[in-house]
């Protein structure tokens, strides 16, 4: 079974940082909005996979962060998500796989295309956010 992993960025006003993947017919979810993340290699560990990603996708170094739960696609692959609070400048970020990023608020994401599970994984999320479920701030 193939494993991924995601990252849920929030920063404090409760947006979440997605990136825009490229416009290309010959990926997944061409020109949709998604969670960072990607695939988990061989004997890597979904925590090293994410710091992996990120680093390779935003150049972000980033340890402080805390496991949100696994979903499955339909063709039965895992994603492992995780979340963190980040307040980030977005016109600093050098961003290496996509087309664009940016921070959404949870009623923007209703006017967006969203690839992948998005959909509901964000809402799960939100959802315990504000239903205290989830801590509003790490560590």
């Amino acid at each position: 079974m193939r494993e991924d992993v995601g990252i849920i960025l929030l920063n404090n006003k409760n947006k979440v940082l997605l990136q825009l993947r490229d416009n290309n017919v010959d990926i997944e979810f061409p020109n949709c909005w998604v969670i960072f993340g990607g695939e988990v290699n061989e004997k890597e560990k979904p925590r090293d996979a994410l710091k992996r990603e990120l680093l390779e996708e935003i150049e972000l170094k980033l340890d402080n962060f805390d496991f949100f739960g696994n979903y499955y696609y339909k063709d039965q692959r895992k994603q492992h998500i995780f979340f963190s609070r980040c307040n980030l400048d977005t016109t600093k970020i050098k961003l290496h796989e996509g087309a664009d990023l940016r921070f959404f608020s949870r009623n923007e994401l209703d006017k967006i295309k969203l690839g992948f599970n998005m959909e509901e994984v964000l809402k799960i999320f939100f959802d315990k956010l504000e239903n205290g479920k989830i801590r509003k701030n790490n560590r």
